[in-house]
């Protein structure tokens, strides 16, 4: 059984470190980049109210995560906006993910989000998860590398 909860996220960040490992060699345009996350910083985010996590573990055993940034908007102060950050569920496991997807949102909205938003990677498209729950298209990113 594939239990779904929150958690605080500086708790699971080391459990979490190859599943994160995993999720960047999917999606990552920049592999010779070194993995080093901020993990003090999304504590702190975390501790101002900013950050959300959401697990989803199977026998104790992490085999999927979710985590959101949760704010007032800089355009619209008066509305919460919860802008994913990272989705993944260990291939082996997946199958679930728009059941994960739609209690996740399920959390947000009752903890008083008024947008959810999922940047899609343009390595890995599951775009159609988000329309079977409702999404929209909204924007395209586009980037380019500099340095």
């Amino acid at each position: 059984m594939i239990l779904f909860q929150r958690e605080p996220a500086h708790s699971c960040f080391e459990e979490a470190m190859p599943l994160i490992v995993n999720y960047r060699r999917e999606v990552d345009y920049y592999q010779d980049f070194q993995l080093d996350p901020e993990f003090a910083k999304y504590a702190e985010l975390e501790k101002s109210g900013v950050v959300r996590a959401y697990t989803a573990r199977e026998d104790g055993k992490l085999i999927g995560f979710a985590l959101f940034f949760f704010t007032p908007h800089l355009h619209f102060k008066s509305k919460i906006f919860a802008m994913h950050d990272i989705l993944y569920i260990m291939p082996e496991k997946r199958g679930f993910g728009h059941r994960f997807i739609k209690w996740c949102d399920d959390q947000l909205t009752a903890d008083g989000a008024d947008v959810i938003y999922f940047f899609v990677n343009g390595n890995f498209d599951y775009s159609s998860i988000l329309r079977r729950n409702g999404y929209e298209h909204a924007d395209d990113l586009y980037t380019r590398r500099v340095k």
